[in-house]
């Protein structure tokens, strides 16, 4: 992970300006079924993808259901809430996912797109995933 990333999830862990909003509203881009396609980082800087015909799915649901399966078997399953840090002194939003039950980190969404999500660990050194969506 580079230098200006790790500063970015330093400043919107800092941001001043926190905008509360539900999952459907400005964040229904991230809504849909996406498939993995990889996940670099840590600190050994590593990156995996599926393996032997594995299928990695993150379904995202407008009733804030957040669903990843592997070959049609659940692996992780939680509601969530969506919200929007403003970086200090920037005009530009960001949207984090919080997990409501479960100990997971909060996501920043990188990117989202007609079709490509990216997701990133709030956490230096974390870990940031890449989607594709399905069609």
């Amino acid at each position: 992970m580079n230098g200006s990333w790790i500063a970015l999830f330093v400043l919107v862990l800092m941001g001043c300006d926190s905008l509360p909003t539900d999952a459907g509203g400005d964040g229904a881009g991230i809504m849909g079924r996406w498939s993995w396609m990889s996940t670099s980082g840590g600190i050994a800087g590593t990156t995996t993808s599926p393996v032997n015909g594995n299928v990695h799915v993150l379904t995202i649901t407008p009733d804030s259901g957040f669903i990843e399966s592997r070959n049609d078997t659940t692996t992780f399953s939680d509601r969530f809430t969506a919200r929007y840090v403003t970086v200090d002194g920037s005009v530009q939003r960001f949207l984090l996912i919080d997990f409501i039950a479960s100990k997971r980190f909060s996501l920043f969404v990188v990117k989202a797109d007609e079709d490509s999500l990216v997701l990133s660990d709030m956490l230096m050194d974390g870990y940031t995933s890449i989607y594709r969506r399905k069609r």
